[in-house]
């Protein structure tokens, strides 16, 4: 950071009102001597849950809808986590099952 120092950037996010009082915390728990805050907004997709099935039975997920492109499908973590540990399977083997589970010519 300054002068080369080492340093950790914390970044957080908030609603306005809360502004205040994350600032507060900030200030009383680090060592902190001021905050840069700016507006974020944030745009989102169009989204629908979904299902997929697997060799190791069905895994939940999301769908991503965007005009004009193919849906994508996110599955979702926790399923995935649990369906990895009751089967001793790496989570990664779980999740690129689901994702290629997913046909989106389907939907």
């Amino acid at each position: 950071m300054k002068k080369n120092r080492p340093a950790v950037m914390l970044s957080v996010l908030c609603n306005a009102a809360d502004i205040e009082r994350i600032e507060a915390v900030l200030f009383r728990e680090t060592t902190t001597l001021g905050v840069r805050r700016w507006p974020v907004s944030r745009r989102k997709l169009d989204r629908r849950r979904h299902e997929v099935t697997t060799a190791w039975g069905p895994i939940d997920g999301v769908l991503a809808l965007m005009p004009g492109h193919p849906p994508s499908f996110s599955p979702e973590f926790e399923t995935c986590r649990r369906v990895a540990e009751e089967r001793n399977l790496p989570l990664r083997t779980v999740v690129e099952a689901a994702q290629k589970a997913f046909d989106a010519t389907n939907i």
